[in-house]
């Protein structure tokens, strides 16, 4: 059982730190990625949506609805950059 846990006699707390050092791990390595691009670059809608993991479909809907706009998508970027 290769990359697996065993939670067997693990109480809340340490599977609470397990879980908060994980999640931890994974923001790092987000924050790493978000870091290596220009701020003042902007993405084209494929890197939008790749960006946001969303489909070409919601990012039209979320552009109609007002949900998003080029200002706010630079904005949203710049400011997980600094997270």
């Amino acid at each position: 059982m290769k990359d697996s846990i065993i939670l067997q006699n693990l109480n809340t707390t340490d599977l609470t730190q397990l879980i908060k050092d994980g999640v931890k791990s994974q923001l790092e390595n987000f924050k790493e990625t978000l870091n290596t691009h220009n701020p003042d670059e902007l993405l084209t809608r494929d890197q939008t949506c790749k960006f946001l993991q969303i489909d070409s479909s919601t990012l039209w809907a979320w552009t109609n609805k007002g949900v998003c706009s080029q200002i706010k998508m630079n904005f949203f970027a710049q400011n997980l950059r600094e997270v």
